[in-house]
């Protein structure tokens, strides 16, 4: 079996901007932070961590093209929440063809509902009802034209 060192062979070291963007990581957390406070504690970490994969991918970029004048956290930041909102991830590719992303949602129109609501008093999920209206008209329209046009009278 091999050690923990065998298994993290890494000897390459951080770039040179990365204790810039370092010293502004709690600026970006913060911002972060509030941004989601009305998200539960998992939802909210998961998306303080995109904002802070957002903001160190866009300190990069400006790295590359030499504008590291224009980075501060509040700017990465508002960045990296707009990202988060539209659904957008770091080294993830945008699911337009799953119903439940709000990618899909938003180019189709569509909306997606829960089936299901959390009964406090019972501290259990319950099953919501839900019935959609038949498009009988529509059906028997295909099966017997006159029968539609005619108010249901044959001749």
């Amino acid at each position: 079996m091999r050690s923990a060192k065998q298994l993290l062979p890494c000897k390459k070291s951080p770039p040179a901007w990365y204790k810039a963007f370092l010293a502004m990581l709690p600026g970006i957390e913060c911002h972060a932070q509030r941004a989601f406070c009305h998200l539960a504690t998992e939802a909210r970490a998961e998306a303080v961590q995109q904002v802070v994969c957002g903001g160190c991918a866009a300190f990069a970029r400006l790295v590359a093209l030499n504008e590291l004048a224009l980075a501060c956290p509040t700017a990465l930041a508002r960045c990296g929440v707009a990202q988060t909102r539209d659904g957008c991830q770091v080294g993830g590719r945008l699911k337009t063809r799953t119903v439940s992303s709000p990618q899909c949602q938003c180019e189709t129109g569509i909306t997606a509902v829960h089936l299901d609501r959390f009964d406090g008093a019972a501290e259990a999920w319950r099953d919501v009802p839900r019935e959609d209206r038949p498009r009988w008209p529509v059906k028997v329209a295909m099966i017997d034209p006159m029968l539609v046009l005619n108010g249901g009278a044959h001749d």
